[in-house]
This record gives structure tokens, C-alpha cells and sequence, in this order.
């Protein structure tokens, strides 16, 4: 959980700095220190995942069950397939500079088509992946 934090405060602080996000959720697992720690502004959670000592961002919309990671959101809104979604500091300043174009994506009637196209990039990621 001490690497999950650390990420938390050296990365992502931002997402608090306003007191627009508070975190909502934390568990730490019996294994490997896999751990995660969730906040949420009430319309949009974030997930910051330790597993197996990876760090993985995700995010998912209110109203939708599915967790997408930081590589979907990047390839959505027209960057590059990442080589991984294992965060990086540099994951960490991207969704800093474009936040207001994510919380866009995720407006109630964007919801839906915004799932729909995340979907979609997941499915050609898997298939870049495993053919």
C-alpha cells in the first residue's frame, strides 16, 4: 500500500487540490501487496491499482460497471497505443493536463457513447495483442 500512496501524492495529487475528488474506497489484499485506493468527484471514480507490484489507472463513469484503464482513455481521445498501461509519471501528468477533456467524455449524455467507443478500443487493443 506504501508504493500505491506514494504514486497517490507524487503523481495524481491534483485530482485533490481543489476538493473536488475524496477518496471513497481502499483495500489491501492478502497477497503480493496488491492493493487499491479509490476516489470520486461523485460523477467520475478513479482507481489506482497496486497488483502484483504494477501500478494501473483506471476510471469508470457513474452508471457503468466496467473499470478503463489509462491506455483506453489515451487512445480514445487520439494518443498513441501506449506499449503498457502500467502508470508512469508521465500517465500521471497526461490525465493532469487533459482532466477537463476526460470529465467531458464522461458528461451524462456522453456516458453511454463514451463507454461504447472505450469498449471498442479495448476490443483492438485485445486484438493488436493476441491477434
Amino acid at each position: 500500500m506504501r508504493e500505491l500512496l506514494r504514486a497517490l501524492a507524487d503523481w495524481l495529487a491534483f485530482f485533490f487540490q481543489d476538493a473536488e475528488y475524496r477518496l471513497v474506497d481502499s483495500e489491501v489484499g492478502q497477497s503480493f501487496g496488491d492493493a487499491f485506493v479509490v476516489w470520486s468527484n461523485g460523477s467520475l471514480d478513479w482507481r489506482l491499482v497496486r497488483d502484483r507490484s504494477q501500478l494501473f489507472l483506471e476510471a469508470r463513469p457513474m452508471g457503468v460497471d466496467e473499470w478503463f484503464d489509462i491506455d483506453l482513455l489515451m487512445r480514445v481521445l487520439g494518443e498513441p497505443a501506449q506499449a503498457s498501461s502500467e502508470l508512469t509519471p508521465e500517465h500521471g501528468h497526461w490525465v493532469r493536463v487533459n482532466l477537463a477533456t476526460i470529465h467531458a467524455l464522461f458528461v451524462p449524455e456522453n456516458v453511454a457513447g463514451t463507454a461504447a467507443e472505450l469498449r471498442a478500443a479495448k476490443r483492438q487493443r485485445a486484438q493488436e495483442l493476441f491477434g
